[in-house]
């Protein structure tokens, strides 16, 4: 049996980003069988993942590929927020010119603020403000050496009914 308790939470604000968001999907620098396990295994539905590490090497590549697919039949799509709770998550935000919502406490909320956080909600359940959403940036200058391990959770997100910036 297999406990994810951060992708416990993120089911929780997939929920609620689904409620609120025409365009919700994941893209992570695991593997697919894995991801598709930890997905699963809290309730998400895997058809929202939109690209894995099967699918590119550079992670953005990835999330280039999961927003390819994510808007594929958008007519329009609009601002795209990446959440994210590393600091790869960050920096992929920064390249890519994706606004940024980091998902963490204490260190972690200090690590990704210090790579460029510039908004931080303390845990995954907390997404269902849309005000917060429509805060975030995109991501500033690192000041923080950018060598943490994985990304595993990231959404493209188009609020319904409203018009890209």
């Amino acid at each position: 049996m297999y406990t994810y308790l951060e992708a416990g939470a993120a089911a929780i604000g997939m929920a609620q980003l689904g409620a609120i968001f025409d365009i919700v999907g994941v893209a992570t620098g695991g593997w697919r069988v894995s991801a598709e396990r930890k997905l699963s295994t809290v309730g998400v539905p895997t058809d929202l993942l939109y690209a894995t590490a099967d699918d590119a090497e550079a992670r953005v590549d990835i999330f280039g590929l999961a927003w390819t697919r994510a808007t594929a039949h958008s007519a329009r799509p609009g601002v795209t927020v990446l959440v994210g709770d590393s600091v790869w998550d960050v920096a992929t935000a920064r390249r890519l010119g994706w606004r940024f919502l980091g998902v963490g406490r204490g260190a972690n909320a200090r690590h990704l603020r210090e790579a460029g956080a510039a908004l931080i909600v303390p845990d995954y359940a907390d997404l269902d403000a849309c005000d917060t959403l429509e805060r975030c940036q995109v991501p500033g200058e690192k000041t923080h050496g950018e060598s943490f391990q994985e990304v595993h959770h990231a959404r493209t997100l188009r609020p319904r009914g409203r018009a890209a910036p």
